[in-house]
């Protein structure tokens, strides 16, 4: 019986409420229209398409590129075929600002020349194009040649800047048996054309 009233008290408090709302225009259709305020739509940011072919004239290299990210122990994969480049996902694609990351084999199991084998002959001045997903080419021009340690991060690798660069990345060094790594990374940078 309690909660009865308790209910009905609720159901009066509420009655008494709505009837001091006036409903006379909540219906109309000739009332006066409402103002819209014109907002500005946002401007998509292009972004380019995913990078498949790398041409690097002067070292007659014409092969696909297949995306490679971070793997066991946290460190950059490569890609599985020695005759083929991959395209770091975790950097922007090839043609955006920043830095776009490419690597490939030095070498293959056996020591024969890899993709990148010749990639120490680069210098600046030197072309290499990307060809895109949607078959757009992408020129870039070599400005720069360095080895840093093999341990060194792919973050110490960028070049923080507003250009759109690109790194080509392979081993270098001397190959240390017990690491299963050779002892630098060639680092070849260019910047787009």
């Amino acid at each position: 019986m309690k909660y009865f009233y308790l209910n009905l008290v609720l159901i009066l408090t509420l009655f008494i409420i709505l009837s001091q709302v006036d409903y006379s225009n909540a219906f109309s259709l000739s009332g006066p229209a409402p103002t819209l305020i014109p907002t500005a739509t946002p401007t998509p940011t292009p972004t380019q398409s995913p990078p498949v072919r790398l041409i690097v004239p002067k070292l007659s290299i014409d092969t696909l590129i297949e995306p490679v990210s971070i793997g066991v122990n946290n460190i950059m994969e490569v890609p599985d075929d020695w005759n083929k480049a991959g395209w770091y996902t975790k950097a922007v694609k090839p043609g955006e600002t920043g830095t776009a990351v490419i690597v490939g084999h030095f070498d293959d199991q056996f020591g024969k020349p890899a993709i990148f084998y010749y990639l120490n002959q680069l210098e600046a001045g030197d072309k290499i194009n990307i060809l895109t997903n949607d078959d757009k080419e992408l020129g870039f021009t070599v400005v720069q040649k360095s080895a840093y340690p093999y341990w060194s991060s792919i973050n110490d690798l960028m070049t923080p800047d507003n250009n759109k660069n690109l790194i080509l990345i392979t081993c270098a060094g001397w190959w240390n048996q017990n690491l299963h790594s050779y002892s630098e990374r060639l680092v070849v940078r260019a910047v787009e054309d």
